[in-house]
């Protein structure tokens, strides 16, 4: 039986270390009542194991949470703009933790106007993971 380790933090943090590099809107694990908008915030997160190639393979989704408080979809949308440039400009770095990315694409995009104020969108990005150690 082979070994089997999750690459969710390691995506994680490759994710908020790009993003943080790369563009200036505040990447939030944890929202509470003080964030400031606009924020980017990790949502969900899931990963299916693929060994049926003979390889340690996963396939991650995760979707980012983009929030705003203007009353336009302007803001909002020049994030997603910015965020999906970065995400497919730039390979995501997860060899620190032993896994490397094989692709990585933004498979969805939805903006929503919020009920109190402002504006939201998710942005879903599927990568493709090998675990280099498994």
């Amino acid at each position: 039986m082979r070994k089997k380790r999750l690459p969710l933090q390691a995506l994680q943090k490759a994710v908020r270390d790009l993003l943080t590099a790369c563009q200036t809107t505040p990447i939030h694990e944890h929202v509470d009542d003080k964030a400031k908008l606009p924020l980017i915030a990790f949502g969900e997160i899931s990963v299916s194991p693929d060994d049926a190639k003979g390889a340690a393979l996963y396939t991650a989704e995760m979707d980012l949470e983009i929030y705003s408080g203007a009353n336009s979809r302007t803001e909002v949308n020049g994030i997603l703009d910015d965020v999906a440039t970065v995400l497919t400009a730039a390979r995501l770095d997860m060899q620190a933790a032993g896994f490397a990315v094989v692709d990585q694409e933004i498979t969805e995009i939805r903006t929503n106007q919020r009920e109190i104020r402002g504006y939201s969108a998710t942005l879903r990005l599927e990568v493709q993971i090998q675990d280099m150690e498994g």
